[in-house]
């Protein structure tokens, strides 16, 4: 296919890829706004040595890891729920906690999501300072200089919407529907394997067009100047006034 027929295809069926990306769009808005608004509230806690020492930073590198499993534990989930007095269970508590241990920058994320904006602030902040005074307390027996300093690095602020983002979810909804649509115009084409005009029967058969037929008016209609139909002399109708003698 030439440029040329691109464009005309598109023009003939271009409405079925506007149909398509407009039913896909207003989808993806409609199944956006039935989501339940899911809020999520982060705070960061620092592992840092007490003193400055190569073998202290390596160490804490690889404390990190363990220290975000021990974060999302169920018995760590058991002592928040019954601190907040929450009406759920320790599985459905981890299942709205993100633990990420940060090795560059020695921090250890937590993000809660929840419904309730202010609900994610207080489980990511009772959370974090639970974790934060286990520590301090285990690292009270050891010696000051070997010991890790755990903190929590700024109080959480209340969720910010978190999902679902409506607009990135119509947006890919309205692009997908663009490449369906062309996907489905693409696909009629191909599988109309008509003739439809002399350039078709030069291009796929390749006979030269002798002639063609051409559209007749219907009844009670004018046929257009020019075309050969009822009340046209080459019809072969006698002119008005009567035949001469």
């Amino acid at each position: 296919m030439q440029i040329k027929d691109y464009f005309n295809l598109l023009v003939k069926r271009g409405w079925i890829i506007v149909l398509v990306a407009a039913a896909t769009f207003a989808g993806a808005v409609i199944v956006s706004k039935l989501q339940t608004p899911i809020f999520r509230s982060t705070i960061k806690i620092s592992v840092s040595p007490a003193r400055s020492d190569y073998g202290l930073s390596l160490t804490i590198e690889r404390v990190l890891r363990n220290y975000a499993a021990q974060i999302k534990t169920r018995k760590m989930s058991q002592t928040v729920i019954d601190k907040l007095k929450l009406d759920i269970t320790p599985d459905t508590f981890l299942s709205e906690l993100t633990i990420s241990a940060q090795l560059d920058n020695n921090l250890i994320q937590v993000d809660v999501d929840d419904p309730d904006p202010n609900r994610a602030q207080f489980i990511a902040n009772t959370l974090a300072r639970v974790f934060v005074e286990e520590q301090t307390a285990k690292q009270a027996d050891i010696d000051r200089q070997n010991r890790l300093d755990v903190s929590v690095l700024d109080d959480a602020l209340p969720g910010e919407l978190n999902r679902p983002k409506t607009r990135n979810n119509a947006l890919a909804g309205g692009i997908l529907g663009i490449l369906l649509g062309g996907l489905i115009v693409f696909a009629l084409e191909y599988l109309d394997d008509t003739l439809k005009t002399a350039e078709d029967v030069d291009r796929y058969v390749g006979l030269t067009t002798l002639g063609a037929i051409p559209t007749v008016s219907p009844p009670g209609r004018t046929p257009a100047a020019g075309s050969p139909g009822e009340g046209s002399p080459r019809a072969g109708n006698p002119a008005k006034g009567g035949e001469k003698s």
